[in-house]
């Protein structure tokens, strides 16, 4: 279950004691400090239910009180909304207007009216850091038809001003990436903020949305532009591919990328092979596998037992792209069991999709590692069953209960007897409704 869910359940069952228990209020303010703001449209559904008859008692006396208002404002009574939009607007106080903003959605009238006034009331210089913080909550009441255009308007407005420049500057660096997207949308034409300063510091963002508005602004510096190439996105490297020489995106680590810039490259195997061979790199290795020939797959199946698991990866990877899985079929099976479980199960797909083995083999191979499991939906129903029973893993089982097993196989007698022994030895660690559904599938197969 996601965090927030679990917050919104916990925070629930807080707010149905809260009307009686003052502990339970300063526990429920404890518990929305951390709750994220853009979630509040969850909480108010989840909410609308959890104060019944009869009907709370509201007042604000300190922190606590006005919480519990806030929360109990997502009542399903029209009459207690409208109580508790009124306390909120009377009290002014900036940490009601999270629920002030989730009000002016209301399907009421006159509740959604007092609480969009309620905004406008705290539209002051002294509030704005309240405004940023809910930045990312606006925008996702912006698609609400209920939500007024204008009120949107008068806080993006507000918060363009200068003498506000300080809170937004703060929401440039906040942990939520709506609040953060948002205020990099709302710096633009500020003449507080220096926009080169700005986009310098948006392309060094976690989020790839900000990332991009950044490199590709009209504003943007052709250095910095430039400097998409460096980018852990594909997408915006991309953006600079024209500007440079195709040559460097032959050791990308975006397989698109690669590709367009081995078109472009001629030599782009010699390039390859000579990185092989001076300093190897797993994106050599991969640029080798997709631009060389099959007599290369001796020089890279030597890097099948290389000590890096990134390297031996990469070298199955290439020696799959040209086609000699069939010439190193033995040192691919042994790697089945690597120690790492990602390159057993390259080598695993490597070899089921060669076709040279039988999945059986494979299985057994690789000492029936778990890990590899979800490699053999490609084999034949009933082979699937026998691996997947004698693994035990009942999310397959599941899966081939819900798929496979609907598909037409004979099964021969000593097959059928082989697999009910098998199902008799595990029926004990399965649900018992799974054992009657394989049971039937087993037992009404056509030899």
């Amino acid at each position: 279950m996601p965090r927030s869910h679990r917050m919104i359940h916990a925070i629930r069952s807080l707010v149905n004691e809260a009307v009686y228990d003052m502990g339970a209020r300063y526990v429920l303010l404890d518990e929305m400090k951390k709750f994220p703001l853009e979630e509040l449209p969850a909480l108010d559904t989840a909410l609308r239910h959890a104060v019944g008859e009869p009907k709370p008692q509201l007042r604000v006396w300190n922190a606590a009180d006005l919480m519990f208002v806030c929360l109990v404002s997502s009542h399903y009574s029209g009459y207690v909304r409208a109580e508790a939009v009124e306390l909120m607007c009377t009290s002014r106080f900036p940490e009601a207007l999270p629920f002030l903003l989730l009000r002016s959605t209301d399907w009421v009238k006159p509740v959604r009216e007092a609480a969009q006034e309620g905004v406008r009331q705290l539209i002051m210089p002294e509030h704005a850091g309240a405004f940023v913080d809910c930045l990312g909550l606006i925008e996702r009441l912006a698609v609400v038809d209920r939500f007024s255009p204008f009120l949107k308007n008068s806080v993006e407005r507000f918060l363009r001003d200068v003498k506000v420049a300080a809170a937004l500057e703060r929401g440039l660096q906040a942990k939520s990436i709506a609040v953060r997207r948002a205020s990099y949308r709302l710096v633009e034409g500020n003449p507080a903020f220096e926009i080169a300063r700005i986009l310098a510091a948006a392309v060094k963002d976690q989020d790839v949305a900000i990332r991009r508005w950044a490199f590709t602004h009209s504003y943007a510096s052709k250095s910095l532009q430039l400097s998409a190439v460096d980018d852990p996105y594909p997408a915006i490297r991309r953006l600079v591919f024209d500007e440079l020489p195709p040559e460097r995106f032959l050791f990308d680590r975006s397989p698109g990328l690669r590709r367009d810039s081995q078109r472009a490259v001629p030599r782009a195997s010699a390039l390859y092979r000579a990185s092989v061979s001076e300093s190897v790199t797993g994106v050599a290795l991969l640029g080798l596998g997709e631009t060389g020939t099959a007599e290369d797959g001796s020089d890279i199946a030597a890097f099948l037992c290389h000590t890096r698991a990134r390297i031996r990866l990469a070298a199955i990877r290439a020696i799959r792209n040209l086609g000699c899985v069939p010439q190193f079929d033995d040192r691919l099976l042994a790697m089945l069991t690597d120690r790492r479980a990602r390159v057993a199960r390259e080598a695993a797909s490597a070899l089921l999709a060669a076709r040279i083995h039988s999945p059986e083999t494979v299985w057994i191979r690789s000492e029936k590692r778990v890990a590899l499991i979800q490699l053999f939906s490609v084999a034949p129903k009933w082979v699937q069953l026998r691996i997947y029973l004698e693994a035990l893993a009942e999310s397959r089982l599941n899966y081939w209960l819900r798929k496979a097993s609907h598909g037409y196989a004979r099964l021969s007698e000593e097959e059928r007897l082989e697999l009910r022994k098998l199902l008799a030895a595990k029926s004990s660690q399965l649900p018992v409704q799974m054992v009657r559904e394989i049971t039937f599938a087993i037992d009404t197969a056509h030899s």
